[in-house]
């Protein structure tokens, strides 16, 4: 669906870039007016032109989605579309104005378009933020489920009735830590996950006392973990 959204935003620009180069070349002419047209018509052209291909491109990006299908469309697209609509009717009439010179026509439309390229990729840098907010915090989901699947397939694999139940609290641990993450965890949660894995190879060759000695080096470390997510917050 997303690539027939952006296939159709494509040919919506196209269609839009050649009406307006069709009105904008042919009007003068057809006015009578084209004599009077001063260096200010091909600025207000180079402009207009200029905010089309950002807002088409500023929508066209929006509709890109990230890998669990979310789109992050606002503000980017009403930034890139009022730009061009306000570029449009600003430039228009500068350009048709009798023989405007070349800065009062470009003075104004560099300040306009200025202000709205900052804006708009402000907007793009708060998408770009989501994502890798987005991103981040299901790697961590992840992260969690896989040290959780691990201890119970260790649970399962168990025949000691003791270690099992021991295991169960384990797993009941890490499913409710704490989900933030950051990059200063990286460490701790690498030896979680390093030691569960150990710790399931363990239950598979029955050595309880080593098992006892890894759940509870497993459950200080995820404790330790929830103290720094706390401090983090």
């Amino acid at each position: 669906m997303t690539t027939k959204i952006r296939i159709i935003l494509a040919v919506i620009t196209l269609v839009i870039l050649g009406v307006f180069n069709a009105v904008y070349w042919s009007l003068p002419y057809l006015l009578n007016y084209a004599d009077h047209l001063g260096n200010g018509y091909y600025v207000s052209y180079g402009f207009i032109t200029f905010s089309f291909i950002v807002s088409a491109s500023a929508v066209f990006y929006s509709t890109k989605k990230d890998r669990d299908g979310f789109l992050y469309p606002a503000p980017l697209v009403y930034l890139s579309l009022s730009y061009a609509y306000l570029e449009l009717s600003l430039g228009s009439p500068l350009g048709l104005v009798s023989r405007v010179s070349f800065l009062a026509a470009f003075i104004p439309q560099i300040i306009v378009s200025g202000i709205y390229i900052v804006l708009i990729l402000l907007a793009l840098m708060g998408i770009i933020f989501q994502r890798s907010v987005r991103d981040r915090a299901l790697r961590k989901i992840g992260y969690i489920n896989d040290v959780k699947e691990i201890i119970d397939k260790a649970s399962f694999n168990s025949t000691d009735k003791d270690i099992k139940k021991k295991l169960d609290k384990l797993s009941e641990n890490v499913r409710f830590s704490d989900p933030m993450s950051d990059d200063s965890l990286e460490e701790i949660e690498k030896n979680i996950f390093d030691l569960s894995n150990e710790l399931s190879n363990k239950v598979a060759l029955e050595e309880n006392e080593e098992i006892d000695a890894l759940i509870k080096k497993i459950d200080s470390l995820l404790y330790e973990r929830n103290i720094k997510c706390k401090n983090l917050k």
